[in-house]
């Protein structure tokens, strides 16, 4: 993000991009904060794991239609919006795998 500002300085929405996307990291860090009670369990983590990068991409798209606007259509757009939450979910089942069941011998 900063890497982008830096390249595209002379661009004027390059920096409410750049705004943008430090709200939407800062929002994921205050949800992480606020769901320290919901993390240990895996539901809790699997719903954070999914809207982390869902909210990331929301807010850089939603102020991309502000400044630039895009060709996109809505349908493109929501879902370069739930793709990454999606592929995130399904990450977090192999990072924390769930409990297997206990075999009986």
């Amino acid at each position: 993000t900063v890497a982008m500002a830096i390249v595209n300085w002379e661009v004027p929405y390059a920096w409410t991009l750049l705004g943008a996307m430090l709200v939407a990291v800062l929002a994921g860090d205050w949800l992480l904060w606020r769901a320290q009670a919901l993390l240990p369990s895996t539901r809790g983590l699997r719903i954070f794991a999914f809207v982390a990068p869902a909210l990331l991409f929301g807010v850089y798209f939603l102020a991309l239609l502000q400044t630039e606007g895009s060709r996109w259509s809505i349908h493109l757009i929501g879902g370069a919006i739930f793709l990454p939450g999606v592929a995130a979910l399904l990450l977090s089942y192999v990072a924390w795998p769930p409990d297997l069941p206990a075999r009986d011998s």
